[in-house]
């Protein structure tokens, strides 16, 4: 599964990559901005994201799981700041920071396999 990580944190970033790439999956990058997501999903077309609610343009994360729900792109959240996040958020899952490499794995199986035709309902983990 190709993965891209929207993270303003650059070791925390880091950390998720390796995490993606331990349980075998591919990452494809991490953008610090949530128009910098955008280009990227345009441009390396991921399996999901990962995004943390806060990012170097401010708490931009909430509307960014909004767009990518509109383009069909499976999101999930990694933040400490969860709480801030409305019910209808989007996000196939939520994690909680510090990030552990069960819970990626449980979040990262939620995921719907054919984007559109998945049945999994958000969850938080």
């Amino acid at each position: 599964m190709k993965v891209l990580i929207c993270e303003d944190n650059f070791v925390v970033a880091l950390d998720m990559q390796e995490q993606v790439r331990e349980i075998g999956h591919e990452p494809v990058g991490f953008v610090t901005r949530s128009s910098e997501c955008l280009s990227a999903v345009e441009r390396t077309r991921p399996d999901v994201v990962l995004v943390d609610l806060s990012l170097a343009d401010g708490r931009t994360g909430p509307k960014l799981l909004e767009t990518l729900s509109e383009m069909g792109v499976p999101s999930i959240v990694v933040s400490g700041e969860y709480g801030f996040l409305p019910d209808d958020h989007g996000a196939v899952a939520v994690i909680e920071k510090p990030l552990h490499v069960r819970q990626l794995v449980r979040a990262l199986s939620l995921v719907p396999d054919d984007r559109g035709l998945g049945e999994a309902e958000p969850e938080t983990t």
